[in-house]
């Protein structure tokens, strides 16, 4: 008999698989609410697992997940905020371009159209359910108005049939008035939950000991082997480029700032509405000898006009960015952008640009 292979993708999926739907069953026998599975556990790649996860409803209707159900008592329907928690831990996500309100003829039917899915493991959506659901103000107003003229029959305080007129007249408009307010929000609410019912098969209504048990249900998240190198190489890699898209590349080797005055120093430059005589010139180091360049070099910069004056503000600017660029100096330490710059302020950053060394292309990273 051939031995199993433990080290086999196949066989490893398939295992976790199995744990996962043990621990389902167990679920089950202890009268949880088992939800649709998101996705068939065998299909996933060796960098993904199942894993259970578990939803808890508070069978309060003061708490806002849950109302009751009129026509049944003791039973209770699940708000759009209950099914919005479990359609998170569903993953299902909603496609932007099939999703939204449908234009139609009469501004007082509102209909919208939900399209959604789980969200699989290569970033598609599984099945993708429509539904849609529309809130029509004409046939709220009807209701509206039955509501309130049995209200007004029952109510004493109305002596005449004015009065009892004017009291539905005014709790009508006052509720249309809500209605049509909210009303692509409900609509929106409305279909999104029918989705969300759909693709996770949940009941039509719920007893409170039902609710008082968790709500399971199967999804599959990215999980690798941290142990392998080359994912850990990876996974470092990719939290050093996510550091420098907020904070900016490091200075080079990890050194410290030089102090002011030295190559490659941050220049402290005063806001522009600074008067020029107030200003406090920094002193400079010495630049040395300029270093030799061959007149076929194209990676040299180009030269400043004999006065930098000459230039207008804009070439400024665009000069002192190629100029920074060679110079290695990062233009984020500046304390304001280049575009606030008076004159005054260009011309000193200029000089202090070319008081630095030129740096290579080879920049450590």
């Amino acid at each position: 008999m051939q031995a199993k292979n433990h080290n086999n993708p196949d066989d490893q999926r398939m295992g976790k698989a199995r744990t996962v739907m043990e621990q389902i069953e167990e679920y089950r026998r202890q009268g949880a609410n088992i939800l649709k599975p998101s996705v068939r556990l065998e299909e996933y790649s060796e960098f993904h697992q199942p894993v259970v996860d578990i939803v808890r409803l508070d069978p309060d209707p003061n708490a806002g997940d849950v109302y009751p159900n009129g026509a049944k008592q003791g039973t209770f329907f699940l708000h759009y905020q209950a099914y919005l928690k479990l359609a998170n831990c569903a993953q299902i996500a909603w496609d932007p371009y099939k999703s939204g309100q449908i234009p139609g003829d009469d501004p007082d039917i509102v209909t919208y159209q939900a399209v959604g899915g789980i969200r699989q493991p290569d970033g598609t959506l599984s099945s993708p359910m429509v539904s849609t659901y529309s809130k029509n103000m004409h046939v709220i107003e009807d209701d509206l108005k039955e509501q309130y003229e049995a209200k007004a029959r029952k109510n004493r305080r109305l002596k005449t049939s004015e009065d009892r007129q004017d009291y539905i007249n005014y709790c009508v408009k006052r509720d249309m008035r809500m209605e049509r307010r909210h009303a692509v929000t409900k609509a929106e609410s409305g279909a999104k939950a029918r989705v969300i019912k759909s693709i996770l098969n949940t009941k039509s209504h719920y007893t409170r000991q039902e609710l008082q048990q968790p709500f399971v249900m199967v999804r599959v998240v990215f999980r690798p082997d941290y142990n392998d190198p080359l994912v850990k190489q990876t996974m470092l890699l990719a939290a050093a480029n996510a550091a420098a898209g907020v904070f900016g590349m490091p200075a080079p080797n990890g050194l410290p700032a030089p102090p002011i005055g030295q190559p490659g120093a941050t220049v402290p430059i005063p806001h522009p509405d600074t008067q020029p005589d107030t200003l406090t010139e920094t002193p400079l180091a010495d630049p040395g000898p300029e270093p030799p360049y061959p007149d076929t070099d194209t990676n040299r910069p180009q030269e400043a006009p004999a006065s930098f004056e000459q230039m207008d503000r804009g070439q400024k600017i665009r000069h002192l960015e190629e100029l920074a660029r060679h110079k290695g100096y990062n233009l984020v330490h500046l304390q304001y952008p280049l575009e606030d710059f008076n004159d005054t302020n260009l011309t000193g950053f200029y000089e202090k640009l070319m008081a630095m060394e030129d740096q290579t292309d080879d920049i450590p990273f």
